[in-house]
């Protein structure tokens, strides 16, 4: 399977009109029959900051999986909201043959002044990445857009290894030389699998519902292809439904953002 790079499949995002952007999914971008859901958050998030001023950064991004994404061409339809003072409401969706894979609301704000700023909380003590295994690609067994990343367990197992608790600490890095910025944090911020399918002793299905995303007010620096921190816990679950919180940590060592989601797992 011939790989496509990140940065290629955002470049495809064009307009294509008043409010309508082109978009395109590889196979090799696949999460089982839809695209990897960072994937397709980061081509909508591409698509909005075309239209958004670069002074109002990204804070806020939620997003509903509403159907597959599957490979070829799709469009990404923006609805601007509303433009304030400070902040840029914009809505967004992702379509293909007419029909809606995936529904996006971002928040945009202007820096301001204020008397009060409170730091993030440092990322915590890990064993150093070079040091663990990284997790296999197994064809048909682990999605296909794996392979664009290099996941190591720091606390917690892969998927379907009959764990006792669903917590995991996990180094992530991508095969992207892209400099940090929105976009590839979207993608960083959804690329580990939900930690609740640790505790499965066999495959099962899994997928995405929704997830909200919340970009901490910091410059972080370094690159994709750099060590990421990221915790992940599953904070409760039943009836199939699996409620995550994630923190991820940039390669300096700054939290970014706070990723919280709703997953459906079938097993």
């Amino acid at each position: 399977m011939t790989l496509t790079t990140f940065e290629s499949l955002l470049g495809h995002v064009n307009a294509n009109g008043e409010n309508r952007y082109n978009a395109v999914v590889n196979e090799d971008w696949l999460q089982g029959r839809s695209a990897f859901g960072g994937l397709s958050g980061a081509l909508v998030a591409q698509a909005m900051r075309q239209q958004v001023e670069a002074e109002r950064k990204l804070r806020s991004f939620q997003v509903t999986f509403v159907g597959p994404a599957q490979v070829g061409e799709h469009e990404v339809l923006l609805t601007p909201l509303r433009e304030g003072g400070s902040v840029t409401h914009m809505q967004a969706e992702l379509k293909q043959a007419g029909e809606v894979s995936v529904t996006a609301t971002a928040a945009y704000g202007k820096s301001r002044e204020s008397e009060h700023s409170i730091a993030p909380i440092p990322r915590p003590e890990a064993v150093d990445p070079e040091t663990l295994k990284s997790m296999p690609f197994i064809p048909g067994i682990v999605p296909n857009f794996v392979q664009h990343f290099d996941f190591r367990w720091a606390i917690g197992t892969p998927p379907f290894t009959g764990a006792t608790k669903p917590n995991n600490r996990v180094w992530v890095r991508m095969d992207s030389d892209q400099e940090i910025d929105e976009v590839g944090i979207i993608a960083i911020a959804d690329a580990l699998p939900p930690p609740a399918l640790s505790m499965p002793k066999k495959p099962c299905p899994a997928s995405s519902l929704s997830w909200y995303l919340e970009l901490l007010p910091v410059e972080a620096k370094g690159k994709l292809s750099d060590w990421w921190l990221i915790d992940y816990d599953c904070d409760a679950g039943a009836d199939g439904y699996y409620n995550q919180v994630a923190k991820i940590w940039a390669p300096d060592g700054q939290l970014v953002a706070i990723s919280r989601q709703v997953a459906v797992m079938f097993g």
